[in-house]
Protein backbone atom coordinates (compact mmCIF):
# COMPACT_ATOMS: atom_id res chain seq x y z
CA UNK A 1 0.00 0.00 0.00
CA UNK A 2 1.57 3.30 -0.75
CA UNK A 3 0.25 7.17 0.06
CA UNK A 4 1.70 9.84 1.54
CA UNK A 5 0.70 8.69 5.41
CA UNK A 6 0.20 5.18 5.82
CA UNK A 7 -3.26 4.31 6.91
CA UNK A 8 -5.51 1.18 7.23
CA UNK A 9 -5.74 -1.68 4.59
CA UNK A 10 -9.20 -0.72 4.42
CA UNK A 11 -8.12 2.73 3.18
CA UNK A 12 -6.76 1.37 0.17
CA UNK A 13 -8.32 3.06 -2.88
CA UNK A 14 -6.65 0.71 -5.85
CA UNK A 15 -4.99 -2.48 -5.94
CA UNK A 16 -2.55 -3.36 -9.02
CA UNK A 17 -3.08 -6.76 -9.47
CA UNK A 18 -0.19 -8.77 -11.99
CA UNK A 19 -0.06 -12.83 -12.47
CA UNK A 20 3.17 -13.78 -13.01
CA UNK A 21 4.59 -17.47 -14.03
CA UNK A 22 8.64 -17.42 -14.22
CA UNK A 23 9.36 -13.64 -14.66
CA UNK A 24 12.11 -13.40 -12.73
CA UNK A 25 13.49 -10.83 -15.62
CA UNK A 26 10.48 -8.72 -15.59
CA UNK A 27 9.88 -7.88 -12.04
CA UNK A 28 12.21 -5.37 -11.09
CA UNK A 29 11.02 -3.44 -14.06
CA UNK A 30 7.33 -3.74 -13.93
CA UNK A 31 7.73 -3.08 -9.98
CA UNK A 32 9.55 0.14 -11.17
CA UNK A 33 6.99 1.13 -14.28
CA UNK A 34 3.79 0.50 -11.43
CA UNK A 35 5.91 2.75 -8.75
CA UNK A 36 6.31 5.42 -11.21
CA UNK A 37 3.26 5.57 -12.25
CA UNK A 38 1.41 5.83 -9.72
CA UNK A 39 3.67 7.37 -7.07
CA UNK A 40 2.80 10.58 -8.55
CA UNK A 41 -0.77 10.82 -7.62
CA UNK A 42 -2.67 10.96 -4.29
CA UNK A 43 -3.67 8.09 -4.50
CA UNK A 44 -3.66 4.95 -1.89
CA UNK A 45 -2.44 2.20 -3.61
CA UNK A 46 -0.72 -1.60 -3.71
CA UNK A 47 0.50 -3.59 -6.09
CA UNK A 48 -0.44 -7.67 -6.11
CA UNK A 49 2.02 -10.00 -7.62
CA UNK A 50 0.55 -13.29 -7.93
CA UNK A 51 3.46 -15.94 -8.37
CA UNK A 52 1.65 -18.60 -9.83
CA UNK A 53 3.87 -21.55 -9.28
CA UNK A 54 7.26 -19.69 -11.04
CA UNK A 55 10.06 -22.58 -11.39
CA UNK A 56 12.88 -19.45 -11.30
CA UNK A 57 13.21 -16.73 -8.94
CA UNK A 58 10.17 -15.16 -9.67
CA UNK A 59 8.82 -14.69 -6.01
CA UNK A 60 12.66 -14.68 -4.26
CA UNK A 61 13.03 -11.32 -6.50
CA UNK A 62 9.32 -10.00 -5.51
CA UNK A 63 9.97 -10.55 -1.98
CA UNK A 64 13.60 -8.48 -2.40
CA UNK A 65 11.36 -5.56 -3.28
CA UNK A 66 9.18 -5.60 -0.76
CA UNK A 67 11.12 -3.52 1.97
CA UNK A 68 11.39 -0.80 -0.62
CA UNK A 69 8.71 -0.57 -1.93
CA UNK A 70 5.59 -1.82 1.22
CA UNK A 71 3.33 -1.45 -1.24
CA UNK A 72 4.29 -4.59 -3.02
CA UNK A 73 2.47 -7.95 -2.17
CA UNK A 74 3.48 -11.46 -3.30
CA UNK A 75 0.57 -14.04 -3.72
CA UNK A 76 1.81 -17.44 -4.03
CA UNK A 77 0.03 -20.12 -4.97
CA UNK A 78 0.38 -23.60 -4.58
CA UNK A 79 -0.46 -27.23 -5.68
CA UNK A 80 -0.03 -25.90 -9.43
CA UNK A 81 0.89 -28.66 -11.62
CA UNK A 82 4.77 -29.82 -11.81
CA UNK A 83 6.49 -26.95 -14.48
CA UNK A 84 3.62 -25.06 -14.87
CA UNK A 85 1.10 -22.73 -12.93
CA UNK A 86 -2.50 -23.23 -12.54
CA UNK A 87 -3.00 -20.46 -15.28
CA UNK A 88 -4.03 -16.63 -15.98
CA UNK A 89 -7.39 -16.92 -15.08
CA UNK A 90 -6.37 -18.65 -11.92
CA UNK A 91 -3.88 -16.47 -10.73
CA UNK A 92 -5.61 -13.76 -11.16
CA UNK A 93 -8.61 -14.65 -9.33
CA UNK A 94 -6.56 -15.14 -6.67
CA UNK A 95 -4.89 -11.99 -6.78
CA UNK A 96 -8.41 -10.51 -6.62
CA UNK A 97 -9.46 -12.60 -3.60
CA UNK A 98 -6.28 -10.96 -1.84
CA UNK A 99 -6.90 -7.42 -3.28
CA UNK A 100 -7.79 -4.75 -0.88
CA UNK A 101 -8.59 -1.78 -3.05
CA UNK A 102 -12.22 -0.83 -4.18
CA UNK A 103 -11.07 -0.55 -7.62
CA UNK A 104 -8.82 -2.81 -9.04
CA UNK A 105 -6.28 -2.95 -12.18
CA UNK A 106 -4.79 -5.92 -14.25
CA UNK A 107 -2.49 -5.78 -15.92
CA UNK A 108 0.38 -8.44 -17.94
CA UNK A 109 3.34 -9.11 -15.71
CA UNK A 110 5.55 -9.63 -18.82
CA UNK A 111 5.98 -6.05 -19.80
CA UNK A 112 3.38 -5.78 -22.55
CA UNK A 113 0.91 -3.33 -20.70
CA UNK A 114 2.08 -0.10 -19.99
CA UNK A 115 1.30 1.08 -16.01
CA UNK A 116 1.35 4.41 -17.13
CA UNK A 117 -2.10 4.07 -18.68
CA UNK A 118 -3.94 3.19 -15.59
CA UNK A 119 -4.01 6.88 -14.11
CA UNK A 120 -5.80 7.94 -17.44
CA UNK A 121 -7.99 4.67 -17.13
CA UNK A 122 -9.15 5.37 -13.54
CA UNK A 123 -10.67 9.25 -14.67
CA UNK A 124 -11.78 7.66 -17.57
CA UNK A 125 -13.82 4.87 -14.94
CA UNK A 126 -15.15 7.89 -12.78
CA UNK A 127 -15.70 10.46 -15.34
CA UNK A 128 -18.02 8.30 -17.34
CA UNK A 129 -18.99 6.51 -14.19
CA UNK A 130 -18.29 3.02 -15.56
CA UNK A 131 -17.71 -0.24 -13.67
CA UNK A 132 -14.98 -1.16 -16.07
CA UNK A 133 -12.27 0.26 -18.36
CA UNK A 134 -10.73 -1.75 -20.79
CA UNK A 135 -7.21 -1.74 -22.21
CA UNK A 136 -6.96 -1.24 -26.17
CA UNK A 137 -3.37 -2.32 -27.77
CA UNK A 138 -4.54 -2.53 -31.28
CA UNK A 139 -3.46 0.10 -32.69
CA UNK A 140 0.27 -0.90 -31.88
CA UNK A 141 -0.36 -4.35 -32.64
CA UNK A 142 -1.51 -3.97 -36.04
CA UNK A 143 1.76 -2.19 -37.09
CA UNK A 144 3.65 -5.56 -36.30
CA UNK A 145 0.66 -7.86 -36.65
CA UNK A 146 1.13 -10.79 -39.59
CA UNK A 147 -1.84 -9.65 -41.90
CA UNK A 148 -3.91 -12.99 -41.34
CA UNK A 149 -3.54 -12.13 -37.50
CA UNK A 150 -4.92 -8.73 -38.71
CA UNK A 151 -8.05 -10.39 -40.63
CA UNK A 152 -8.80 -12.60 -37.71
CA UNK A 153 -8.72 -9.86 -35.34
CA UNK A 154 -11.05 -7.72 -37.45
CA UNK A 155 -13.57 -11.33 -38.04
CA UNK A 156 -13.24 -11.66 -34.46
CA UNK A 157 -14.74 -8.06 -33.29
CA UNK A 158 -17.36 -8.04 -36.07
CA UNK A 159 -18.59 -11.49 -34.87
CA UNK A 160 -18.54 -10.65 -31.40
CA UNK A 161 -20.22 -7.07 -32.29
CA UNK A 162 -22.79 -9.20 -33.73
CA UNK A 163 -23.70 -11.70 -31.13
CA UNK A 164 -22.76 -9.82 -28.33
CA UNK A 165 -23.03 -6.15 -28.99
CA UNK A 166 -19.48 -5.96 -27.49
CA UNK A 167 -17.43 -2.96 -29.04
CA UNK A 168 -14.17 -3.50 -27.26
CA UNK A 169 -11.45 -3.31 -29.64
CA UNK A 170 -8.91 -5.45 -28.00
CA UNK A 171 -9.94 -8.15 -25.69
CA UNK A 172 -6.53 -9.65 -25.99
CA UNK A 173 -5.35 -6.68 -23.88
CA UNK A 174 -5.05 -7.50 -20.27
CA UNK A 175 -4.58 -4.25 -19.10
CA UNK A 176 -7.96 -3.33 -17.57
CA UNK A 177 -9.36 -1.24 -14.97
CA UNK A 178 -13.30 -1.91 -12.67
CA UNK A 179 -15.12 -1.65 -9.84
CA UNK A 180 -14.47 -3.94 -7.11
Amino acid sequence: MHSHTQTSPSAVRLSVVAPAHNEEENIAELIKQVGEALSPHELCFEFVIVDDGSTDTTKAKIIAHQDQNPWVRCVSMTNTPQGSGNGQSAAFHAGFRAAQGELIAVLDADLQNDPADIPAMLILLEESNADFVQGDRSAARSQGDAKIRQIGSWVGRKFRLWVLGDTITDTGCSLRVMKR
